[in-house]
């Protein structure tokens, strides 16, 4: 499997995005969420969220690229890890 993604708890939200570190830099990203913005803007919504740890670089990068922008930045508890993490949200308009 070269990437996957998930939209789960809120319909114009994009939980998980990852790709194999094999096969990045290869244009997989940025179809999925592609793809993701445009299963969100179909649903009627106006706004796509992302989030991702502050330290992963590639990742923003690549939704800045699609068009997201940084809305917040922070620590935020991590329930899977049991740690506070650094953080960012960022949130594209599809208008």
């Amino acid at each position: 499997m070269a990437g996957w993604g998930v939209r789960e708890d809120k319909p114009n939200y994009i939980s998980d995005i990852w790709i194999d570190p094999a096969c990045q830099g290869r244009g997989i990203g940025s179809a999925l969420v592609c793809y993701f913005i445009e299963r969100i803007a179909a649903g009627g919504f106006k706004v796509a969220k992302i989030h991702t740890r502050a330290t992963n670089g590639g990742a923003i990068r690549l939704y800045e690229r699609a068009g997201f922008s940084i809305v917040w930045r922070g620590k935020k508890f991590d329930a899977e890890l049991g740690i506070p993490l650094e953080k960012v949200h960022l949130t594209k308009r599809l208008d």
